[in-house]
């Protein structure tokens, strides 16, 4: 008997404890961030409070606020601790027009404002870091201004927002991730810092409108389906950096192709679909061309290739139409326009 007494004792001060923590993390919750309406008696207004948490003791993460106002004026400090978060998923799915940020936030964290379809503007420039999706599906987000604080960004970060128009990447940005910029359909220019070293897969896939950006020569590589679907893109360079496949895949008014690496092996799919190519001059540097890399170029009428490219994939140039193959005799590509039925131009006494 005395042990389950004791144990009893125990049970109970456990369950204060946690019940005081608990009230202690509600009691932090007090200051209100919008007045809301009741719907039954609109001449009632009730405040609606910041949710948020401490974070290390000596600063706070905001989690949320439940309010359906326009406009969301974060506040730089709650119970005299500053606002340094904005937590994963805290305002998800909701409908502010503007955020303001204060100087103080320097962290966006995971889903922060995913689907928040109605934000059209939010202040960055103080933002460090910005975690993944953490403004996908903000469709009319119509402005991606950021501070030179950002060194961070998370996967698909701003996948999905429609109406961003431009986009200038700061200088202590190495890395794009993977979807960065995917679905961006009214991107149009995107500036890239010299020190980028990566552009990830898929990073700004189906921007139609983004046009030729200039790619520093500090990179290093370009993850696969890069820029696939970017209708507006009328040249690609062949740098030094590795190339994942089908980067430029389906860049339907792609006409120029410059090869200026050192040694280049063309990857799988690098441009097939890209039907505005009508000439292809593949120099010296080339060393291989990858499966179905030009394949439904229908705009190819000829293709020069130099006899350094040891190794065409079978589905290399098929669906290509009927385009003439010159290349000097007994070269790899001599042998490919055999096999497949090209028509074939000789360049060894040219």
């Amino acid at each position: 008997m005395q042990n389950k007494h004791i144990n009893n004792s125990i049970i109970s001060r456990i369950l204060l404890t946690a019940s005081a923590l608990i009230l202690g993390v509600l009691l932090l919750s007090t200051a209100s961030c919008g007045v809301e309406k009741d719907e039954q008696s609109p001449e009632i207004q009730t405040q609606t409070q910041w949710q948020y948490e401490i974070v290390s003791g000596s600063s706070l993460r905001l989690t949320g606020c439940p309010s359906s106002q326009k406009e969301y004026v974060i506040p730089a400090e709650l119970d005299n601790m500053p606002v340094t978060v904005i937590g994963s998923s805290a305002f998800a799915g909701q409908n502010p027009e503007t955020v303001r940020l204060p100087d103080s936030v320097t962290v966006i964290e995971d889903e922060a404002f995913i689907n928040c379809q109605s934000l059209r503007e939010i202040n960055l420039s103080s933002v460090a870091k910005i975690g993944k999706r953490a403004f996908s599906g903000c469709r009319f987000l119509g402005k991606a201004e950021f501070g030179e604080a950002l060194n961070e960004l998370g996967g698909s970060a701003f996948e999905g927002c429609e109406t961003i128009d431009e986009i200038t990447i700061p200088a202590a940005v190495s890395e794009l991730p993977e979807h960065a910029f995917s679905n961006c359909y009214s991107l149009k220019k995107a500036v890239f810092p010299d020190g980028l070293i990566k552009i990830g897969a898929y990073s700004f896939s189906d921007c139609i409108s983004l046009e030729n950006p200039d790619m520093p020569a500090s990179l290093v590589s370009i993850g696969e389906f890069a820029f696939m679907g970017c209708h507006s893109i009328k040249t690609a360079d062949l740098g030094g950096a590795d190339y994942g496949k089908g980067v430029w895949m389906d860049c339907r008014r792609l006409t120029d192709i410059s090869f200026s690496g050192k040694k280049i092996k063309i990857s799988d799919y690098l441009f097939a679909g890209c039907v505005s190519l009508s000439t292809l001059n593949i120099p010296s540097n080339v060393t291989s061309i990858g499966e179905a890399s030009f394949r439904y170029c229908t705009g190819l009428n000829r293709i020069e290739i130099n006899n350094s490219v040891t190794d065409i994939k079978r589905d290399a140039f098929s669906d290509c139409g009927a385009p003439v193959i010159a290349a000097p005799q007994t070269s790899a590509a001599h042998r490919y326009a055999l096999a497949f039925g090209f028509k074939y131009e000789d360049t060894s006494k040219s």
